[in-house]
């Protein structure tokens, strides 16, 4: 019984292995393809490792929108219509503009039974 979860653990990660989510090819190659005007949107969940490497790819504070990052905790049952708002005021953000990069990082798997995007 001990062993039950690590051993299952284990075994998933033969089938589905964890990769890395590296942003910096990413930073790179939105670097040097951006144009004046251009917005680019950071997904909450990739704030840390772009923050991490934004001053050596040139970004300041002001270059970017840092998007939500309040939430909710995951319950199984999908978002909350309060979390699909605040996403909803995010996006309301980059209507109207031209260009919009987004980058994306540690993104999970999306339940079937979830609300679409």
């Amino acid at each position: 019984m001990l062993l039950a979860v690590p051993i299952a653990n284990a075994s998933h990660r033969l089938v589905q292995p964890q990769t890395k989510q590296e942003v910096k090819q990413v930073m790179s190659y939105v670097k040097t393809h951006q144009h004046p005007g251009d917005i680019l949107y950071i997904y909450q969940r990739a704030e840390y490792q772009f923050r991490y490497y934004a001053a050596k790819y040139g970004y300041r504070e002001g270059d970017y929108i840092m998007g939500i990052d309040d939430l909710d905790e995951y319950d199984g049952k999908g978002m909350s219509e309060q979390e699909w708002q605040r996403y909803q005021n995010d996006f309301d953000k980059l209507r109207g503009n031209k260009r919009v990069w987004v980058i994306l990082s540690h993104i999970t798997h999306v339940p079937k039974n979830s609300k679409e995007f």
